[in-house]
């Protein structure tokens, strides 16, 4: 049994002595305590009942404790001014947590969307894509290990300015479509082809008509448009080396051309039309557009009206006017007209699907999901308030708990000048390059720990600790937090950091190897594990239920990431202080090995759930 295990009976026993006491039926929340000597959970509820029935809550403690009938190994202990703590015995404890590790089933089947890393196909994923990134695919990991049923996508939108943006460089400007030998071709578009575009447009006004016209031609179906296929489907191979090299994987690529060729947009237009969430401008700034007016939450009092462009004055639709129907199929708002094609086989054998305007094939069921987490940085805020907001209004059904925009702060250079990374700019690191110079290091510390070792071996360590590193230091912070990426923190290999757990790992793998046998636990066993750094480790290990469960609820990962750090120091502290192989005692070694392989079982639990792979040697 695990802590989470443990609230749910406290729950269920103080629900029934409540009853039983013909006290008024409240609300109870099982908390953890912040000192383990006073116990390890507690309930406020005899405040609650306090203010209803007019009494000191202390005496309604001591009343509850008397009346509570425990299972063996819990204690109810009264607190002033009136908490109710509650004691596990040490060695239950101890007994019921190294049995297992337990991830709770908290989904029930339920549907979930993820959309994340949507890359425009104009460019290499940079870091600060890469934090959408790992922080999208950790939330699909948990998510689906938690019992969801999980549809992952990747969004292209191979139909926007971005992509007018390279074929003009290619078709007006002179680049080749073709790059020097050994370059991927998304870094060669994104760092030569979109830079040198947008640098170009100053000193050569024209190519802006060039960029207005192909814009309208790929919307249509003509040489343009399917040039413009061609390009971003190589760009979009090339990206998903990238993303599958950072361990993420995807079960659908939504094509944004496809969204406009199936022309989804009309009927909801329609509807916004009707519902006069759309109107035409004849006048002033935006005249010749539709725009939509609908309120939000986040009304910018600059922004009379809330107004947003959704069809141009030269009849093509904006970013939104194609975000709108997709996020209405993706909770079953709309029709689903798509078709379905295999578009490649992913790392982990898998299909990869893609969105499609021909005879699809036999195909997994997509859309129509229950929830749809879109995860994209907190400058989109307004945009997906705004979607969320006409979608309500068109299906007049309250969506906030269903279209979910998990935004996050961006990833900055420097604290100092406080750059934004920007593809069109050229300031930016991109995911390769980093991922290429935490692995040189890596391999040079691994070199040195292993010199008999293998080059291909060393290469793939390498590689593996490289991941970790860059993955940990994306999802380790607040969403809402700034993340500063720096060259230098990256490539350290101990402290907080992915490596670290990936050492303390490899070192509980050493122990067990060594001690050649699988312990079997036993409670006079686990009774034996009394040092106070044995038993915080033990408590630590129990709550991987609660910790998976508030990551799962807040969708944040991060609580996972601190988890594993805390976890691993724990298990180094004891790993320092009491000897495992050692011991002289059979009946203890046994337990502090079956410590050992708890400890093992529930972090690769939790660096899986991260998308951290954690090899048995480093």
């Amino acid at each position: 049994m695990t802590l989470r295990a443990y609230k749910q009976t406290i729950k269920r026993i103080l629900e029934n002595t409540i009853e039983k006491s013909g006290l008024p039926e409240v609300e109870i929340q099982v908390k953890e305590t912040t000192r383990p000597e006073f116990g390890q959970l507690y309930v406020n509820t005899p405040f609650t009942l306090g203010k209803i029935l007019g009494r000191m809550p202390i005496d309604i403690a001591v009343e509850l404790a008397g009346d509570i009938e425990l299972q063996e190994g819990l204690v109810a202990i009264p607190f002033q001014p009136g908490y109710l703590n509650f004691r596990i015995s040490g060695s239950q404890l101890a007994f019921k947590t190294l049995r297992a590790s337990i991830v709770p089933d908290l989904g029930k089947g339920e549907t979930v969307i993820i959309e994340h890393t949507s890359v425009n196909p104009n460019k290499a994923l940079h870091v600060g894509h890469g934090r959408n990134l790992v922080i999208g695919d950790s939330i699909a990991r948990i998510l689906k290990a938690t019992g969801h049923i999980t549809t992952v996508i990747n969004y292209v939108d191979d139909s926007g300015v971005q992509v007018a943006d390279i074929l003009v460089g290619f078709l007006h400007s002179g680049y080749p479509v073709w790059p020097s030998k050994g370059t991927k071709f998304d870094q060669y578009v994104g760092d030569e082809v979109y830079v040198g575009v947008n640098e170009q447009y100053a000193s050569t006004p024209s190519l802006e008509e060039k960029r207005k016209s192909i814009l309208q031609e790929l919307e249509g179906d003509n040489e343009i448009s399917r040039f413009a296929k061609e390009i971003t489907v190589r760009i979009l191979r090339d990206q998903l080396k990238t993303c599958w090299r950072l361990n993420s994987r995807y079960d659908l690529l939504a094509f944004e051309s496809e969204i406009i060729s199936l022309r989804l947009w009309d009927s909801l237009f329609r509807k916004m039309k009707r519902a006069r969430i759309a109107k035409y401008e004849d006048e002033g700034r935006l005249k010749g557009t539709w725009v939509v007016t609908q309120k939000t939450g986040n009304t910018d009092p600059k922004n009379v009206d809330d107004e947003k462009v959704l069809v141009r004055s030269d009849g093509t639709a904006t970013y939104i006017a194609k975000d709108i129907p997709f996020a209405a199929w993706k909770l079953g708002l709309t029709e689903d007209k798509f078709s379905y094609s295999n578009f490649s086989r992913q790392p982990d054998g898998s299909i990869l699907w893609r969105t499609s305007t021909k005879d699809g094939e036999n195909h997994p069921k997509f859309g129509g999901a229950n929830r749809a987490i879109t995860v994209i940085d907190v400058r989109q805020n307004r945009l997906q308030e705004i979607i969320r907001s006409v979608l309500e209004a068109v299906s007049s059904m309250p969506l906030r708990d269903r279209y979910i925009h998990l935004g996050y702060e961006v990833v900055i250079l420097s604290r100092e000048s406080r750059t934004n990374m920007s593809g069109r700019k050229g300031v930016y690191v991109n995911v390769d390059e980093a991922l290429n110079a935490i692995s040189q290091k890596a391999m040079i510390e691994t070199r040195k720990r292993n010199p008999g070792a293998s080059q291909k071996w060393v290469e793939s360590i390498a590689e593996k600790i490289a991941i970790a590193a860059l993955r940990y230091s994306l999802v380790r912070q607040d969403l809402d937090k700034v993340v500063v990426f720096d060259f230098a923190e990256s490539l350290r290999l101990d402290g907080e950091t992915g490596p670290y757990v990936q050492y303390s790992f490899a070192r509980a793998c050493r122990i067990i190897e060594k001690a050649g046998e699988e312990p079997v636990i036993s409670e006079s066993s686990a009774s034996l594990l009394d040092k106070e750094w044995e038993a915080s480790l033990i408590l630590s290990l129990a709550k991987l239920g609660m910790r998976i469960e508030e990551s799962a609820l807040n969708l944040s990962p991060k609580n996972l990431a601190k988890y594993t750090f805390f976890l691993s120091s724990q298990f180094n502290a004891f790993y320092e202080r009491s000897p495992v192989l050692q011991e002289q005692n059979k009946e203890l070694r046994n337990a502090r090995l079956s410590l050992v392989y708890r400890f093992k079982e529930t972090l690769g639990i939790v660096t899986n759930l991260l998308g951290i792979d954690t090899p048995e040697k480093i």
